[in-house]
């Protein structure tokens, strides 16, 4: 058994051995930000195939609403990605072509703010079609599209390659996986290769039928009510996991599918205007809590407590599985979307990778 102590402040880099394998335990790519820190102390003891983590958070005058999570991944974000625009003209939501190069740019000018409240060092660029060559043999693990760009089969194979061989592509959208197909029939007929992921209308309709999966419970995402949602059967026929809300159990908002050595995360439907909860602002914060909490790379659902806390502050216990390989991420981040990150380390780093 072993133990490992700290507080959520400051860079550490600590090896322990426990049940023969080496384990780094180091604080990641990001801190917390300068003047909003919550004192948070923690202790993690490795028993066995299970590690459990002890936490305590300090005092804060106002009551806030926290999550501590742990998560398994295998492998973590580089803080690079980077957002493919579209210099086509764009003609109308309606016809299904993607989102507007106006909600393209929203979704950068918002992803780099959620990325500084979390204080990440992180590097995220405007990508243009005329870049995309340079941008994809850059070594960047992440790229979002959120245009139909099916139609171009040098940038479908070209993109289909990347994530085949590492990449994470975000699809934002219908049409947004430049080598995915709607059905195993349009497949076959265009003479191609790909995931087969189905895209549906749905109506939010107050809620009803709408049923939140682990993920989007642990990470309280917002993107419930997009125009469009993906077929389950055909997320898990890929071997996926829904990581959104589901409609009826048949349609989820946003889904991981692994691809080769990468793989996608897909959200439903186009972005809306912003400050709609399926505009560019939702999209940004739910993808950054994705990224840089693991999910984008899950091998389990996520463990977690919520945890409502003030002058007195709060504690807790959380435990998981230590997984083959991979990481085991712990994150803590307040709901109120201010103070985003509390607390940020990866607890596991497993050699065996």
């Amino acid at each position: 058994m072993a133990e490992v102590q700290g507080v959520g402040e400051g860079m550490r880099s600590i090896a322990v051995t426990a049940i023969a394998i080496v384990i780094l335990v180091v604080m990641a790519s990001f801190c917390v930000p300068t003047g909003r820190t919550v004192p948070f102390g923690w202790s993690s003891t490795y028993t066995g195939e299970e590690m459990v983590l002890n936490f305590t958070i300090g005092q804060t005058p106002h009551s806030k609403d926290i999550t501590v999570l742990l998560q398994n991944t295998d492998r973590l974000w580089d803080g690079r990605a980077g957002i493919l625009l579209d210099d086509a003209p764009w003609i109308s939501e309606e016809l299904d072509n993607g989102s507007a190069p106006s909600q393209v740019q929203g979704l950068y000018d918002h992803l780099v703010s959620e990325l500084d409240k979390w204080s990440s060092v992180t590097e995220v660029s405007i990508v243009h079609l005329d870049d995309l060559d340079r941008f994809l043999a850059s070594g960047a693990s992440t790229l979002v599209i959120a245009n139909d760009l099916r139609g171009d089969a040098s940038i479908s194979s070209k993109v289909k390659a990347w994530v085949e061989n590492g990449g994470l592509l975000v699809a934002v959208g219908n049409h947004s996986i430049p080598f995915s197909y709607q059905s195993a029939d349009e497949m076959h007929e265009l003479g191609g290769s790909g995931p087969v992921l189905s895209y549906h209308h749905v109506e939010y309709n107050g809620g009803t039928g709408v049923t939140s999966s682990p993920f989007a419970e642990a990470y309280s995402l917002q993107y419930f009510a997009p125009y469009a949602a993906i077929s389950i059967d055909d997320v898990e026929r890929n071997n996926g996991t829904v990581i959104g809300y589901e409609y009826g159990g048949a349609l989820a908002t946003i889904a991981s599918i692994p691809y080769g050595e990468g793989g996608i995360l897909a959200f439903g439907g186009s972005m809306g205007p912003a400050f709609q909860v399926n505009g560019p602002d939702v999209v940004a914060a739910d993808l950054v809590r994705l990224l840089m909490g693991g999910a984008a790379f899950s091998t389990s659902e996520p463990i977690f407590q919520n945890i409502v806390m003030g002058q007195d502050g709060g504690k807790g216990t959380l435990s998981v599985r230590i997984p083959a390989r991979g990481d085991i991420q712990a994150v803590a981040f307040s709901n109120d979307r201010h103070n985003t990150l509390l607390w940020g380390y990866v607890l596991l780093d497993l050699l065996a990778n």
